[in-house]
């Protein structure tokens, strides 16, 4: 016989409900056919994708994009070709959304749809993305001594018999006011050696750009470099020389003052 109580537990899991005009939640994989063929990692591929995406977002209804593939909750087995010019660039592309097949809970895919799918929801919660599974949002962010914390959510995906499920539980983020070259001026007026000592404190290790509020993890550092060196910029089509310190400027409205 079986001994003890049963008893009835609750866990933080919800599963993904979506209101589309069929009805159903059920999930479709689209592929992109190029002519001329591209290389899937390549720029002209990730540009091609935007502009297929951005053609047929009415048809394909919730979409979501994963390399050369989309996925959406419409089925449309037959959707018009698209052609694709740049400026600057004489190809003409022609690029074909190909029905490939109707994702079940069960398939890998499916993962990979509901990930980017949350991905999308954070940001367009205005949650900034640092790490995997996490998610933070500065606008709440609560000042503290040499720091601040910003208030998050750590999420996961699993897959279980009844499907995906979505598993949510509150996290935080704590934020340093000491700026990179805070650190290697510190570094500095101690009188050791600088770059040891600044490789030892800031290598493989995470910054946050102020104005756009991204992480950037640090693999090495170029001091033959400056605000007043030039780089290729190519924007719309145009390409042109700009130093550091203008293109900050005039991108961010920052004024780089130490040009050293």
């Amino acid at each position: 016989s079986t001994l003890g109580q049963s008893k009835k537990l609750l866990a933080n899991y919800f599963s993904f409900k979506f209101n589309t005009s069929s009805g159903d939640d059920w999930v479709h994989k689209y592929v992109l056919q190029v002519q001329p063929e591209v290389p899937n990692d390549s720029v002209i591929m990730r540009k091609l994708v935007r502009r297929a995406k951005y053609e047929l977002r009415e048809k394909l209804q919730i979409l979501v994009v994963y390399w050369d593939c989309l996925y959406s909750m419409a089925n449309l087995p037959d959707l018009p070709e698209i052609n694709v010019e740049f400026p600057g660039n004489t190809t003409t592309y022609k690029v074909k959304v190909q029905w490939v097949q109707q994702i079940t809970p069960a398939d890998r895919d499916m993962l990979v749809f509901y990930k980017i799918f949350l991905n999308w929801m954070m940001e367009r919660g205005q949650l900034k993305r640092i790490g995997i599974g996490k998610h933070f949002d500065p606008s709440k962010s609560q000042p503290l001594k040499q720091c601040e914390c910003w208030p998050g959510y750590a999420t996961a995906l699993s897959t279980f018999e009844s499907g995906v499920l979505f598993n949510v539980n509150p996290t935080n983020k704590f934020i340093m006011e000491q700026t990179a070259l805070d650190v290697m001026r510190n570094l500095k007026s101690r009188g050791s050696n600088m770059k040891e000592a600044v490789a030892k404190e800031l290598l493989h290790r995470g910054v946050m750009t102020r104005y756009n509020q991204r992480i950037y993890w640090v693999e090495d550092i170029d001091y033959d470099m400056n605000p007043t060196k030039t780089f290729t910029l190519n924007e719309k089509g145009a390409t042109w020389e700009i130093s550091y310190k203008d293109y900050y400027k005039e991108k961010y409205g920052y004024d780089i003052k130490d040009l050293d």
